[in-house]
């Protein structure tokens, strides 16, 4: 997973969108960093990050999700992304740093994973050509 900025236009996030270039859309507020820094040092709940996830062209925030829905997303790199996040926002203004690291970490192992599944994919590809393959498609030697 890489992590892109799209723009902040309603332009720019219909494009993103549109074009299938994200999957996982966070709204970083203006200020936020400086409104979580204070909530820091006063105790006070940190805020809160908008987060919208994608489904078939279609977009929702997560709470209002069906049920079996977020039970298949729990499954996939962006609900890792997302619960990074929310270890973050924290609930009742905790935050969970190993909660966050642990999600991400699982967002980098899934990404590992899909690079290893292509290479070795690749591999065998090549070592076992099919008669429909590229390399039978040239000319027979003498």
């Amino acid at each position: 997973m890489r992590h892109v900025h799209v723009g902040s236009s309603d332009e720019d996030l219909q494009h993103a969108v549109a074009s299938n270039y994200v999957d996982l859309l966070v709204m970083v507020p203006d200020g936020y960093v400086q409104h979580m820094a204070q909530a820091l040092q006063d105790g006070r709940p940190l805020p809160e990050l908008d987060v919208v996830m994608f489904t078939s062209g279609m977009a929702f925030p997560v709470s209002m999700m069906p049920a079996a829905m977020i039970a298949i997303g729990k499954f996939t790199p962006g609900w890792w992304f997302y619960q990074s996040i929310e270890a973050l926002n924290g609930t009742g203004g905790s935050y969970s740093l190993a909660g966050w690291a642990a999600n991400l970490a699982l967002v980098a192992l899934s990404g590992a994973t899909f690079i290893c599944l292509g290479l070795a994919v690749s591999r065998i590809r090549r070592a076992r050509p099919s008669s429909q393959g590229s390399a039978v498609t040239q000319p027979a030697g003498n």
